[in-house]
C-alpha cells in the first residue's frame, strides 16, 4: 500500500526546508567577530583615540558627525548597529543612533550621528562607541576618544 500523497510530499516539502534552514547556516568565519569604528560618508577612516572629527552641519539644519563600521567575522546582512556618543568630562549622553544594515565589503559608512547641541561637544572629548550584532547573533564593539570640532 502507498502512502497518502500528501504524506509523501509534506516529508519532501520538510526536507526541502531542512536544506535551505542548513545552507543559510553554511557561513564560516575564520575568528571571532570584530568591529572597528571610524568615521567618514565616502571611505571608512580609521580613529584613534584624540582624533578630531568634523561636526557637519547637515543640509536639514541639525547637526552630526559621520559613524562608520569595519567589521570582520560577521554575516554581511541584517546587522544591527547601536552608536553612542558621550561627553568624558561628566559622562552625559549626547546621543544614541541604531541602525539596521547590510555590510558592503565588510564596511558600513556614513551613519549620522545626531547631535542635539554641537556646542556641548565642540572641542570636548567624547567617546563614541558601536556596538553591532549580525543576524546569526555575533557581536562586537569599538570605541575610541574623539573630538568633534
Amino acid at each position: 500500500m502507498k502512502p497518502p500523497i500528501a504524506r509523501v510530499y509534506g516529508i519532501r516539502v520538510r526536507w526541502a526546508c531542512l536544506l535551505v534552514i542548513a545552507a543559510g547556516c553554511g557561513a564560516s568565519f575564520d575568528g571571532p567577530p570584530a568591529v572597528d569604528v571610524g568615521t567618514g560618508v565616502d571611505q571608512f577612516v580609521a580613529l584613534h583615540d584624540g582624533d578630531p572629527v568634523p561636526i557637519i552641519h547637515g543640509i536639514q539644519g541639525g547637526y552630526h558627525v559621520w559613524g562608520s563600521v569595519r567589521a570582520h567575522n560577521l554575516a554581511p546582512s541584517d546587522v544591527k548597529l547601536r552608536f553612542t556618543l558621550t561627553r568624558v568630562a561628566d559622562g552625559a549622553a549626547i546621543t544614541l543612533r541604531t541602525d539596521t544594515v547590510d555590510l558592503d565589503d565588510s564596511e558600513h559608512l556614513g551613519s549620522a550621528v545626531f547631535l542635539p547641541d554641537p556646542d556641548a561637544v565642540r572641542g570636548q572629548a567624547c567617546r563614541l562607541h558601536l556596538d553591532v550584532t549580525d543576524s546569526t547573533g555575533r557581536a562586537a564593539s569599538s570605541e575610541h576618544l574623539i573630538t568633534p570640532e
